[in-house]
């Protein structure tokens, strides 16, 4: 992601890539696999860290997801500007 820091152990994945990713493992990254938690445990502290890292990273990627509406909004906002523009000089 453009502009922010990604904290040392966080993906820079796109959400394409995370998509295809949990298509294929039906896991997020990085987190162990319902069964094998079910099957084997997992200590409360490991996962807590886990869990907060993909907090960190889902709000990482919402404030670029946020830029780029931001950013689409303002291009739209400029093209329908010159679209009424040039309607009203025929």
């Amino acid at each position: 992601m453009r502009g922010l820091r990604i904290p040392e152990g966080i993906p820079a994945s796109n959400t394409g890539e995370l998509a295809s990713y949990i298509a294929s493992n039906h896991h997020l990254p990085e987190l162990p696999p319902a069964k094998e938690v079910n099957e084997n445990g997992i200590s409360p502290g490991d996962i807590q860290m886990k869990l907060l890292a993909k907090i960190e990273e889902l709000t990482l990627h919402m404030i670029e997801a946020d830029k780029t509406i931001t950013r689409l909004e303002e291009q739209n906002r400029d093209l329908a500007a010159k679209v009424a523009t040039g309607k009203s000089q025929k």
